[in-house]
């Protein structure tokens, strides 16, 4: 696989996610007059420009393919994007 690839699967992996979350944090979370008040796009403008930043940009600068020890970057960055979605 070449880096381009490994990117662009990455990209549209977190793009879905993170539709998946606005989607559930407009319906569910706070409906239609409580989002204005929170301010809730301005945090999710915040948690966009990381997740986008973190995943898919690292994958970019770190994939080399037949690189030993590929998997366990990925992993490391699939860590750090999760436990930045959950802090």
């Amino acid at each position: 696989m070449k880096r381009a690839r490994a990117f662009s699967y990455h990209l549209t992996g977190t793009l879905a996610l993170l539709a998946l979350l606005s989607l559930a944090a407009y319906a569910v979370w706070f409906p239609w007059p409580y989002w204005r008040g929170q301010a809730l796009h301005e945090l999710l403008l915040v948690v966009w420009v990381v997740q986008l930043g973190l995943g898919p940009l690292l994958t970019l600068i770190l994939f080399k393919p037949g690189k030993r020890g590929m998997k366990l970057d990925l992993g490391f960055i699939a860590l750090a994007q999760a436990a930045t979605l959950v802090v």
